[in-house]
């Protein structure tokens, strides 16, 4: 399994605009072979930043998504509303830390 992580700095006045988008990528991404979940995280302090937490099969797989057209329009689309570039991360899983009895709320890694 593949980790991303990915930083999203949006102007505050255009946050709606920009989940509006965001989820048009992952209903793409739900209908994309090799797409697990995908976790979007808005700050409390800051408004604008979100982070974005997806699982995906492979970085192939990845790829695959984001070179489909609509995607690339998509991307297109948000940057008019980013304060900077977005940045895009791959992480291995060094612990999984789970509450005992509790049900993990992401699959465990290995």
């Amino acid at each position: 399994m593949q980790h991303s992580v990915t930083n999203w700095h949006v102007d505050r006045d255009h946050a709606s605009e920009w989940e509006a988008i965001c989820e048009q990528m992952h209903e793409l991404a739900c209908q994309t072979p090799g797409f697990l979940q995908a976790r979007v995280l808005r700050s409390v302090e800051h408004p604008g930043k979100f982070v974005v937490y997806a699982l995906w099969d492979s970085r192939e797989a990845w790829d695959a998504y984001y070179e489909l057209p609509r995607m690339q329009a998509l991307t297109h689309a948000s940057f008019r509303l980013l304060k900077g570039p977005p940045i895009q991360e791959w992480f291995d899983v060094v612990a999984d830390v789970i509450a005992e009895g509790v049900t993990p709320a992401l699959p465990p890694s290995g």
